[in-house]
């Protein structure tokens, strides 16, 4: 398991990026995942930054339920795979990842690369530290929102390292969830 935020596999030449004015600039990098490592699997406690989940995100009314064994990596990329599968009273699994509370983000650049679409399908990819997908009190009435800074409330499940069963502080792993809605609300 790796223990660094930026993954070794991550060329150097990413670090630098052309700004608007034509220059390559410098960025401050900090957190990489090339998923290229075979066959992770994103149970709770399997990973230090990523978590499948296992839930039916009934806000939207979706049809499928997610499941981790629906996420793995192959062949150098991260796979979700969609099935037509009786699962949790529904017809269809899927996989969702997310990094809930395994690390505090503030602002900065996010890149991602989804580089498979299937016709007719929705392909998502949201980015936010504080909404959680599935957990209607992370974005009850105040969607979209962001922090400005992290909080020291909730810095036990902000930390780097893994806890004390081997997977990262997180909400998913503690079966706690903070509801702090505190100074710096932007």
């Amino acid at each position: 398991m790796r223990t660094g935020l930026i993954d070794p596999d991550t060329p150097v030449q990413v670090r630098y990026k052309v700004g608007t004015d034509g220059r390559r600039m410098k960025l401050v990098f900090v957190f990489s995942d090339e998923f290229r490592t075979e066959r992770r699997t994103f149970f709770p406690g399997d990973d230090l930054f990523w978590l499948a989940q296992d839930l039916h995100y009934w806000g939207t009314g979706d049809y499928e339920t997610y499941h981790p064994s629906a996420v793995t990596t192959r062949n150098g990329y991260l796979s979700i795979k969609l099935s037509q599968e009786n699962i949790n009273g529904l017809r269809f699994k899927c996989g969702m990842i997310n990094a809930w509370n395994s690390f505090c983000f503030t602002g900065g650049r996010i890149e991602g690369r989804p580089t498979r679409w299937v016709f007719g399908r929705q392909l998502g990819s949201w980015f936010s530290n504080l909404g959680r997908a599935g957990l209607r009190a992370s974005t009850h009435s105040t969607w979209p929102y962001s922090y400005d800074h992290c909080s020291v409330a909730t810095l036990a499940n902000q930390k780097y390292g893994p806890n004390e069963t081997g997977g990262p502080l997180a909400a998913e792993m503690t079966g706690v969830y903070i509801d702090h809605y505190g100074p710096g609300l932007s």
